[in-house]
C-alpha cells in the first residue's frame, strides 16, 4: 500500500524539479553561438525540453544583427534542485560573461 505524503512533505517538495534528469546529455560549455554576429545586445535561448537548439536554427537568420547565444544546462545546473536556484545561476553565468 503506497503511503500518502502529508501537506507538509507536499510544501517542502513543490518547488522541486520533477523529472529525471539522469537522461539528458549534458554541454560541457555554457554557452553555444548560434550566429557569428560578435556586436550587440545578446539574445538569449534556453535549452528546450529536447536539450538542443536545431530548431533554434531555422530563427537566426532573421536575427542577423545580433549575438544569439544558445545558453547550456551543464552538470553544474543539473546539481541544482529549485527553479528558483537555476534562474539565479543562469543570471550569475550571463552577467559574468557578457557585461
Amino acid at each position: 500500500m503506497k503511503k500518502c505524503s502529508s501537506s507538509s512533505e507536499n510544501k517542502k517538495n513543490e518547488n522541486k524539479l520533477s523529472f529525471n534528469k539522469s537522461y539528458l546529455e549534458l554541454a560541457t560549455e555554457v554557452f553555444t553561438r548560434l550566429n557569428d554576429v560578435e556586436k550587440g545586445i545578446p539574445i538569449f535561448f534556453f535549452p528546450p525540453s529536447e536539450g538542443n537548439f536545431s530548431l533554434m536554427s531555422t530563427l537566426t537568420p532573421f536575427m542577423n544583427n545580433r549575438p544569439i547565444i544558445g545558453v547550456n544546462w551543464t552538470s553544474e545546473i543539473n546539481e541544482l534542485n529549485t527553479v528558483k536556484d537555476i534562474a539565479a545561476k543562469y543570471v550569475h553565468l550571463i552577467r559574468e560573461q557578457y557585461n
